[in-house]
């Protein structure tokens, strides 16, 4: 017995069509509307998170610091916010949010305090997509004080002065934070506060 191919003409019925299409049109509305509603409940406390979180990173990389101002700078790339730190009336440096810098699972945002004689009194990693446990290593206080002190050009690994020790299986993170830090000391360096 031989086998025969059976073929079969799929009729459309036009109003089930209309009806699913209705559906799904109504189902993506009120979706859409539920998403814009929750979101502008939360945004506010997202917000005024993301603002504490700020400041709470300026008071971490500039920590005698009593107020902090915003300046007028030149844009420059990588760096995103400029705030002026005073302790009093005495102007004691800059906090720089830089970002995006690179690291191995996307972007590191981070907040580099620089005195006014152009060294680093801080650095504070704002967000960051690093593997936990290894990248997220980099983010400690004990690797990030290393840049407490340090001016100039600074880079990882190569044994000079301005060496940065890198975390072991971390290294393009550790580079990413040490672009970040010498962003913002080349940017106040650079004169780029107006």
């Amino acid at each position: 017995m031989s086998e025969t191919a059976v073929k079969t003409k799929v009729q459309f019925d036009g109003k089930y069509i209309a009806k699913l299409t209705i559906t799904l049109l109504a189902i993506t509305v009120v979706t859409s509307f539920l998403l814009s509603i929750v979101y502008t409940v939360t945004k506010p406390t997202i917000d005024a998170l993301a603002e504490q979180t700020k400041q709470e990173s300026m008071l971490a990389v500039m920590a005698d610091a009593t107020e902090f101002s915003e300046v007028a700078y030149t844009e420059t790339t990588g760096v995103i916010d400029v705030q002026a730190a005073y302790s009093g009336t005495e102007l004691l440096g800059y906090c720089v949010q830089v970002e995006p810098t690179t690291g191995f699972g996307g972007a590191i945002s981070m907040m580099v305090g620089v005195s006014t004689d152009g060294t680093v009194t801080g650095v504070s990693v704002l967000s960051h997509e690093e593997t936990a446990g290894l990248g997220t290593k980099a983010m400690t206080d004990e690797f990030l004080s290393q840049y407490i002190g340090r001016s100039g050009t600074l880079t990882v690994k190569t044994g000079a002065d301005t060496d940065i020790e890198h975390i072991s299986g971390a290294t393009v993170t550790s580079s990413a934070i040490t672009d970040g830090v010498n962003i913002a000391l080349a940017f106040i360096a650079e004169g780029g506060v107006n």
